[in-house]
């Protein structure tokens, strides 16, 4: 009986390592036939819920997405890169005094420690940071996905994009709930 128990207990665990290693919502409605691209990201969008897409003529790629009945709030998708994303700190040594090898690094460490450190509080709170449990961290074989709710002053979320060997950064921000969270990741294909 005590076998029984362990192996079930093992089983179990390795459910629970196994679900969280990865996050199975990123890219789920992805498919080569759903895709397109829009700021050098692709999304699988079901183009009847789409309203109008706007290319911004910026020095970033970026764009504003509108959705018909509230499919999705407004979407703001840019492509951007660690220096804007973190302020600049990568370039004055801040990822250094930080000890962070990079932007996913960061948001990793603005998620799980609590030191009150004066420089690592102000970076946090310039980049939105300030709750660590609305730093959403998720894996994906092609990179990761990073979620920060109420990140802007005006509580709009931001959603990063990371992919592998890629210098960019893809940033969507909208004023999403839990639901419209899930159906956008579902559809940012890496």
């Amino acid at each position: 009986m005590i076998k029984f128990k362990s192996c079930f207990a093992l089983l179990a665990l390795g459910f629970s390592i196994g679900c969280s290693a990865g996050d199975n919502t990123i890219g789920k409605a992805c498919t080569d036939e759903a895709k397109f691209e829009v700021s050098e990201l692709s999304l699988a969008l079901d183009f009847k819920q789409v309203k109008k897409i706007n290319v911004l003529n910026t020095d970033k790629a970026s764009a504003h997405i509108s959705f018909i009945n509230g499919w999705l709030p407004d979407l703001h998708v840019m492509t951007t890169d660690k220096t804007q994303v973190s302020g600049g700190i990568n370039e004055r040594g801040g990822f250094e005094k930080l000890k962070v090898n990079n932007i996913s690094d960061l948001f990793k460490k603005a998620k799980h420690d609590s030191s009150n450190d004066e420089y690592f509080v102000k970076v946090k709170q310039a980049m939105g940071l300030s709750k660590p449990d609305s730093i959403h961290v998720m894996q994906h074989q092609n990179g990761e996905v990073f979620l920060i709710e109420d990140g802007f002053s005006d509580g709009a979320d931001a959603i990063y994009v990371i992919r592998k060997d890629d210098p960019r950064i893809m940033m969507l921000v909208s004023n999403l709930d839990d639901q419209q969270s899930k159906r956008l990741l579902e559809r940012v294909c890496l």
